[in-house]
């Protein structure tokens, strides 16, 4: 299965290079879950996509952080311990990139989650308007790289 195209609530494990990290002159980062916001028109090659971390760490100081509900942490596969998508800093990278990580033990597959930004800002079981429930539009995919 080929990677889906990027668009807004892609969460995919990449290797997020903080700011900080990135003024020491670090090109890596850690292996974190990170939401895809913004992607340039299809047409254009390469492509690039904007990327938030997501984090354990709350916001503090000039940092900005959007909570993640519990129910969508679940949804999409993540621990229960709070967790915020920072978006006061991001990622400029192509799609798809090298910043791609594996899932854990399973080499050369890629797991994504794509989520409504509703989802993200209400925590409802249902997003308001659209007549689905939360779970529905959570739909998490195993892409083999292989």
């Amino acid at each position: 299965m080929a990677l889906p195209d990027p668009e807004p609530g892609l969460v995919i494990r990449y290797d997020y290079v903080w700011t900080h990290e990135a003024t020491a002159g670090r090109d890596q980062g850690k292996d974190r879950p990170t939401c895809l916001v913004a992607a340039t028109d299809k047409t254009v090659r390469p492509r690039y996509v904007v990327l938030l971390p997501i984090t354990h760490t709350p916001p503090s100081g000039d940092t900005v952080g959007i909570e993640i509900p519990l129910k969508v942490k679940q949804a999409i596969g993540l621990d229960d311990e709070p967790s915020w998508v920072i978006v006061s800093e991001h990622n400029v990278d192509e799609w798809p990139n090298a910043g791609l990580s594996p899932v854990p033990g399973r080499p050369g597959e890629i797991q994504l989650w794509l989520y409504s930004a509703d989802s993200l800002c209400q925590g409802q079981g249902h997003v308001s308007g659209s007549g689905q429930s939360q779970k529905e539009r959570i739909r998490p995919s195993i892409i083999s790289m292989k």
